[in-house]
């Protein structure tokens, strides 16, 4: 028989070898002696860690800074001009004072007080001291590294005999070897054995070394020295500049575009980045790099939701860098910079768009002032200091696994939003991508003039002379090859065909030439026709033309395609980069693009045409580019605002229907909490608005009257679920958390009845849809880690998780095989151990009744109407027991109130205040006591499971169990 759980045992024996080092480490296994050695080694490492990159830098920048700043007034004179007039006047960057523009002492002077009056551990003149420390090790590494190079190249020109050349060569081989070796080694790759290196140190062992060979092997090792310095610097600046520089130069730009709007200045922004620096850079650089992310993840899935001629070229696209330290490493300066330049633009053209103008409009019209959200509210329970960074990072990290998990729903919206827009405008054809159903031949044409002879040299046809001519300069050639195809049309039946023409192929044109250079090259496919050359019976050379058959539009972006792992995201669907990159086959079969302004056939052009062309075509389609982009820019604002602001509305919306006070509204916590509300309202309307296969209109459908026995039903469902029961938890709210005193038969009036019913309504939702998606069940949160933190590390989408679960579930269904038969016997007879599996869940009670209702109500189906489904299942015993929360407490106090004789002349507070405390406690008690009940199967399934875990740890430590089925 097979031993059951033995690789169970095994990972557990494995666990504890890797726990044992750890415990001993801690110091609760082995001395404890070790402790204390372990602890002052964390110390001097701590300290080391601290000199070397902290004060170090510090030091050598006050120096630098001192020397090459303050004694040279050039420097300091261009410094000065270059900040104010650039940033601060640039920025209209002005002092609250005086409104002058500020300069740099004034912001140095406004930091220094605000850290000397909360007398901060962080200085800002010490953060600028180790910033500049760094910059200047990094400047005088290059500028050695030039020299170094400089010197190179100089001796390599100087050269002149073979034996020098040779030591030049031996030389700088030698000098790169621990370069190239570490570039192998971070590739995975074997580092090579340099014998010439090594025969080189025994040779400078000796004692008979020369003194030129004394000065290679010292130039040559610091040049080793001076190119290991300069790659980690390179590198080092490489990643700071993007990853921390570039995020926080955004966040302080999206800061000063929206400053006015919060009725803040920039002083208050710089005194509290004075006594809190390190917030401060961690509030503008989660902002910045939000925006990034948002930004970079908005126009991928725009490059793919256009038509592959607009942006494909243009927009790099995302791809797997596993050596992303190489690729810092061995691309130039240069190859870095045509990179960051563009996305600098990109970002900042969208920041100035959608985030400065709108901000501006808002500020000059005054509608900032009626807007609520641009007064924030804020609550530290705890230390001010760290609660403000745990909130900015997790609300990093929650960003990053949103955008990671639903940036091709983003994609889906773009093309539902750009289609609907764009079909109204009739510019569909020039900006999305259609399919080609086939081609349709249209007529051939001769290749060559004249007649192929052995007495005259054949000569290309003026047409494909002119039609290469016209796709060299970028000229549209569809209305030239439709203009001169007419001459030429043969009169044979016309033929449809399935196949696709083949991009990035040519037909050579050039007759008896062998150098490829000045061959003249048609390409397969120009615009809306595709070329097949032929040679007929009688030996003429023919090319047919074929004009392709467009169908409908192409659905973007494709499914899954932005998730890399899986062998590269061109067969996944995504247009290609670049002229070696392969196609996809559903780039091969998308249409060719309609230019927006068409030109005419009538070639050349005469003057008064080309005005009338201009006045019929040019300008009214200008103005239709011109209303797309306004409206698209007006949507983008809206929809940017909504998902900032509208979550903030929601939210505090909630907070006031439960009367908590402002004291204690935190907006961030506000913000995560009307973001829940909404998600399943935004999740519905984008279902609605890109899901084009189902009708949701139900404007054809006849309304009708449901039968009299239905319409009883319905109507206790409706009074039992929108009336009887939000009151039932409006009340016991109030009660608990309010001021209403218990037993107010005599103090209740109506205003009090209706505070309650939105209240109740607000919280049975809320039970009602946290039940609906499980979220009293574990695998809802192990299905939120792998949102959050799979995400984050950029896991597989969810529908490729569907294996890895079926994996899973066969695994635990073979080892439910050696599970012993008393333990099934007993499992079969005994209840189910968790009972809120029935209640939780799409398949639970909770789940149907609300899947009946929605059925019922929206689509009208009256036979759907189940009694036990809607109350017998659902209503009657949630009307149960919130009426036993409510009325169970009164006997018991009614009861201590009799016992105790209050005396009439007891303060009132004190009265109340008793009755309050007295029926919050019984009410808790009584909650307690009805959900032990409910799960009492399991909390005996967890003491049993408890005490055999006790049982076991005692007595059976050290042992080893092998179980074998009989």
């Amino acid at each position: 028989q097979i031993p059951r759980n033995r690789q169970l045992d095994e990972d557990n024996a494995m666990d504890a070898d890797i726990q044992m080092p750890i415990q001993q480490l801690i110091g609760l296994r082995g001395p404890i002696v070790d402790v204390f050695r372990n602890l002052a080694w964390l110390l001097a490492f701590q300290t080391t860690f601290i000199g070397i990159f902290l004060c170090v830098p510090r030091f050598v920048g006050s120096v630098a800074f001192h020397q090459l700043i303050l004694r040279s007034k050039t420097i300091s004179v261009a410094a000065h001009v270059l900040i104010k007039h650039i940033i601060f006047v640039g920025f209209d960057i002005r002092s609250k004072d005086d409104d002058t523009p500020m300069d740099l002492n004034k912001v140095a002077q406004i930091m220094n007080e605000a850290n000397e009056k909360d007398n901060s551990l962080f200085q800002p003149k010490d953060i600028g001291k180790i910033l500049f420390g760094y910059i200047f090790i990094s400047f005088v590494t290059f500028f050695f590294q030039g020299l170094l190079s400089m010197y190179r190249r100089f001796d390599s020109v100087t050269s002149r005999t073979g034996a020098e050349d040779e030591i030049d060569f031996a030389r700088d081989g030698f000098a790169h070897r621990d370069v190239d070796a570490m570039r192998m080694g971070m590739r995975g790759g074997a580092i090579p054995n340099h014998n010439l290196g090594r025969d080189h140190r025994r040779r400078m062992e000796n004692q008979d070394v020369g003194p030129e060979e004394m000065k290679a092997f010292i130039a040559e090792f610091f040049g080793t020295v001076i190119e290991i310095t300069a790659a980690a610097s390179k590198i080092s600046s490489l990643v700071c500049f993007k990853m921390f520089i570039l995020p926080f130069l955004l966040g302080s730009w999206l800061d000063l575009s929206t400053l006015k709007l919060f009725s803040s200045h920039i002083e208050d922004r710089l005194a509290d980045a004075g006594s809190d620096i390190i917030g401060s850079f961690l509030l503008h650089w989660v902002a910045g790099i939000t925006f990034m992310l948002t930004v970079t993840v908005s126009v991928l899935q725009l490059r793919e939701v256009f038509h592959p001629d607009l942006l494909a070229s243009v927009i790099r696209p995302q791809e797997p860098q596993p050596d992303l330290l190489i690729n810092l490493l061995e691309d130039s300066w240069w190859t870095h910079t045509k990179r960051m330049v563009p996305s600098l633009g990109i970002y900042a053209i969208i920041l100035a768009i959608h985030v400065w103008l709108p901000c501006k409009l808002i500020y000059v019209s005054n509608i900032h002032e009626y807007i609520p959200v641009f007064r924030p509210h804020f609550w530290y329970p705890i230390y001010a200091y760290l609660q403000r960074p745990l909130e900015l990072m997790i609300f990093h990290l929650s960003v990053l696994s949103i955008l990671e998990k639903n940036k091709n729903c983003l994609g889906e919206m773009q093309h539902a939003f750009l289609s609907k827009l764009l079909k109204i405008f009739g510019l569909f054809e020039s900006f999305m991508p259609r399919n080609i159903v086939g081609w349709e031949y249209v007529g051939e044409r001769t290749l060559y003039s004249n007649e192929r002879s052995s007495s005259e040299k054949p000569k290309v046809d003026f047409f494909w002379e002119e039609l290469i001519n016209l796709h060299k300069n970028r000229i549209d050639t569809d209305a030239f090859v439709e203009t001169n195809l007419d001459m030429h049309v043969s009169m044979g039946s016309s033929r449809v065909s399935q196949k696709f023409g083949v991009q990035r192929k040519y037909i050579v044109l050039s007759p008896d030439v062998t150098d490829k250079q000045r061959w003249k090259l048609l390409p397969v496919r120009l615009g809306s026709f595709c070329f097949q050359k032929k040679i007929c019976s009688d030996g003429k050379i023919m090319i047919e033309i074929w004009k392709e058959c467009v169908g409908d539009s192409i659905a973007r972006p494709p499914k899954g395609w932005d998730y890399l792992a899986d062998g590269g995201a061109v067969e996944q669907g995504r247009w290609a980069w670049g002229q070696k990159e392969k196609m996809s086959d559903i780039e091969l079969r998308v249409a060719a693009r309609k230019p927006v302004i068409p030109t005419s056939k009538s070639l050349p052009w005469s003057r008064t045409f080309y005005s009338w062309h201009i006045l019929t075509v040019w300008i009214p389609r200008m103005l239709k580019m011109c209303a797309v982009a306004l409206i698209a820019w007006i949507a983008i604002t809206l929809f940017t605002s909504g998902m900032v602001f509208l979550p903030l509305v929601v939210g505090r919306f909630m907070l006031q229907i439960l009367e908590v006070p402002h004291t204690y509204v935190h907006d961030p916590f506000v913000l995560v909490l009307g973001s829940v509300c909404i998600a399943p309202m935004v999740r519905f309307l984008f279902r609605f608005s890109c899901d084009k296969s189902e009708n949701v209109t139900q404007s054809d459908r006849k309304y009708h009257l449901p039968p009299l026995q239905k319409i009883g039903v319905l109507v206790q469902v409706l009074s039992m679920w929108f009336l009887f029961c939000p009151l039932l938890v409006g009340s016991l709210y109030h009660q608990l958390f309010g001021t209403i005193s218990p037993l107010f038969v005599k103090q209740l009036n109506f205003g009090e009845v209706l505070k309650w019913w939105p209240v109740g309504i607000l919280l049975t939702h809320m039970w009602a849809v946290a039940c609906y998606v499980g979220a009293f069940k574990y695998d809802f949160w192990i299905i939120m880690r792998q949102i959050v933190i799979d995400g984050i590390a950029g896991a597989a989408p969810p529908e490729r998780n569907n294996n890895r679960r079926q994996e899973q579930d066969q695994i635990r269904a073979l080892d439910h095989q050696y599970v012993d038969d008393e333990t099934s016997m007993a499992s079969e007879n005994s209840v189910p151990a968790v009972r809120s599996a029935a209640w939780q869940g799409r398949n639970g009670n909770v789940g149907r009744f609300a899947r009946t209702l929605f059925t019922i109500i929206v689509h009208q189906e009256w036979d759907k109407t189940d009694r036990v489904i809607l109350i017998d299942d659902f209503l009657r015993p949630l009307f149960r027991f919130l009426l036993a929360l409510l009325v169970a407490p009164v006997a018991p106090l009614l009861t201590a109130k009799t016992l105790l004789h209050f005396d009439s002349s007891l303060d009132a507070y004190i009265q109340h205040l008793f009755r309050t405390r007295s029926y919050q406690a019984f009410v808790f008690c009584s909650m307690f006591l009805q959900i032990a009940l409910k799960f009492q199967d399991t909390l005996d399934s967890w003491y049993e499971a408890a005490h055999k875990t006790a049982r076991d740890h005692r007595y059976l430590i050290g042992e080893v169990l092998q179980n074998y089925r009989s």
